[in-house]
């Protein structure tokens, strides 16, 4: 058994990777898309509000990747999906 608590966040693909003994590094547009989808589903069940709890799995989403502090500054600010994908360039 092990434990991943954490490491999830930001990260869902982690639970296939650890089942299948895959590397759970992924390339950034890899990443931009599943944080995207991710924001859609929440938009989708919670409305804006489904957006604005988002912001902080955004955070999480690119926290490793190369430009990170300057993608937080401007994903804790976001209000509709279009302002992901102009962020993220997705």
């Amino acid at each position: 058994m092990i434990g991943i608590a954490r490491g999830a966040l930001g990260r869902p693909w982690i639970f296939k990777a650890v089942r299948t003994g895959q590397s759970a590094a992924r390339p950034p547009r890899a990443v931009f898309k599943a944080a995207l989808k991710h924001a859609e589903l929440a938009y989708s069940l919670k409305g804006d509000s489904g957006i604005i709890e988002m912001r902080k799995h955004l955070c999480w989403y690119v926290q490793s990747l190369p430009g990170a502090k300057k993608m937080r500054l401007e994903l804790v600010k976001i209000n509709k999906i279009a302002d992901i994908r102009k962020i993220m360039k997705v």
